[in-house]
């Protein structure tokens, strides 16, 4: 529809595989707390979702575009119910964390789900991390490629983000998860 809007996120945005995880959690219970509706949710997404292609750029450099099953632009470590899907991203550094999941079959991608807890996935083949202060996100396909803003669903990609250095002050938090 052409139309842009402005949001500000804290902790992660993503795109792909994600999108869908936060429409389903939405629509749940959640009676079996948060890690567990998460679980099942992103199972239950993977099952149905596929891949899509999506062109980055960081930092106004092209990365290229990459067959993925999902993009997270990450702020801080965290999300899902305790998943650690961008373990070296610091809420005060001033960078986002970038961790791209290529895409692959839907057996080979459930082996990264329980490593998706302890931040390991970062270190598997499928896993692409770099580090930067702004990203675009596009995609080169008619299908749309679902996005997730801190929980919600905004919309789809396109997407721009960027970080907005001291843009809030956090009090109370501690120093290592800085």
């Amino acid at each position: 529809d052409g139309e842009r809007e402005e949001r500000y996120f804290l902790n992660m945005a993503s795109a792909g595989l994600a999108g869908h995880v936060d429409r389903i959690v939405n629509r749940s219970s959640k009676r079996f707390g948060g890690r567990a509706t998460f679980f099942l949710a992103t199972i239950q997404a993977r099952a149905s979702y596929g891949e899509a292609e999506v062109s980055i750029e960081l930092d106004g450099t092209p990365l290229g575009s990459r067959t993925i099953t999902n993009v997270m632009v990450a702020n801080g470590p965290y999300a899902g119910g305790g998943m650690k899907l961008a373990p070296d991203a610091r809420l005060a550094d001033g960078l986002l964390e970038v961790v791209i999941v290529r895409a692959s079959s839907f057996i080979r991608s459930l082996k990264l789900v329980p490593k998706l807890y302890n931040g390991q996935h970062v270190h598997d083949p499928l896993v692409e991390v770099y580090r930067g202060r702004q990203v675009q996100l596009s995609t080169a396909e008619d299908e749309p490629v679902l996005l997730d803003i801190d929980g919600e669903s905004p919309g789809k990609l396109p997407a721009q983000f960027k970080v907005m250095p001291q843009a809030i002050r956090l009090l109370n938090v501690k120093p290592t998860f800085l």
